[in-house]
């Protein structure tokens, strides 16, 4: 399910009017103006009301009717992450059965909070060009060829492994490089090390306008999400984005990207690289630049 509730709320000009998010949701989720014109998404419900804690972006009232309890998360900050705040709660409650709606909504609540609460420091264009290359992967292709939960399990993330994905008996390291380039950096010794055979797949991004319509970090992640189903798949799939450095941040959708090509290669025991087996104990770590010329005879479909 895709929604835009940044269009919904262009059409809202009356306050303390709230208008049903669509007819066919589980949920009675609503979108309005409390009384002094702020954005707010509302629920109503007959639940327990807990002792909820406001954010720095989003303050939580809870009222009490003769009908139903009512939770409202109203907007006090940026404008694009409560759209985007809002899109989530809808879309991702659309399997949620009626009476449980309140507990689904402080979940998704709670982990967006962590992410209020975090730093505001943003990847860097290398760390975010990386990621998206990952997360290309997983999308068009890890999920295709293993299914949604199998594939976001066998991604590493920034988990102490050193393999990107990882699927039984065979590995996949993912780089991102820009279109231009010829050669890529192998940042450290283990990335293409391994008994087995594995692939290196390469994606050429370009980075284009913001204007271009691209891959963006944000809409990405978003997409992907949208192919979630299971609730404690997409805690496990966000985790993961977290240790990958991501939290969510408008000035991501600044950074667009075109995806020129891709392609793979498989790492046999003849492909040039370094191994621990070939060097000394004395030397702790490795980085080097491999010529994509020189492993043509590599190339293979995925």
């Amino acid at each position: 399910m895709i929604y835009d509730s940044k269009a919904k709320f262009a059409t809202l000009k009356e306050i303390s009017k709230y208008i049903r998010v669509n007819e066919i949701h589980p949920l009675e989720i609503y979108l309005g103006l409390d009384q002094f014109g702020n954005k707010t998404l509302r629920l109503n419900e007959n639940f327990e009301p807990q002792n909820v804690k406001s954010s720095a972006k989003i303050v939580i009232q809870q009222v009490k009717t003769q009908e139903y309890n009512s939770i409202m998360f109203i907007n006090s900050g940026d404008d694009d992450i409560f759209y985007s705040f809002c899109n989530d709660l809808i879309c991702t409650s659309t399997n949620c059965n009626v009476g449980f709606g309140y507990k689904f909504l402080l979940n998704r609540y709670t982990k967006w909070k962590k992410m209020f609460a975090s730093n505001n420091s943003i990847l860097s264009q290398n760390e975010l060009s990386g990621l998206i290359a990952e997360l290309l992967f997983l999308k068009d292709i890890s999920i295709q060829k293993y299914g949604v939960r199998d594939a976001i399990m066998g991604w590493s993330g920034q988990e102490p492994t050193h393999k990107d994905f990882s699927y039984g008996d065979i590995w996949f390291e993912i780089k991102s490089l820009e279109a231009n380039k010829s050669s890529l950096i192998i940042s450290s010794l283990e990335q293409l090390d391994s008994i087995v055979d594995g692939m290196l797949v390469v994606y050429r991004l370009e980075k284009m306008s913001a204007s271009f319509d691209g891959i963006s970090l944000n809409s990405l992640i978003a997409n992907i999400k949208d192919l979630i189903l299971d609730e404690e798949c997409l805690d496990i799939f966000e985790n993961k984005l977290i240790q990958a450095g991501y939290y969510y941040n408008v000035s991501y959708d600044e950074f667009v990207f075109c995806n020129m090509s891709m392609q793979a290669y498989v790492i046999s025991q003849d492909f040039p690289r370094l191994q621990r087996t070939q060097l000394p104990n004395s030397i702790l770590s490795v980085k080097y630049e491999l010529s994509l010329n020189a492993i043509e005879g590599f190339k293979t479909n995925i």
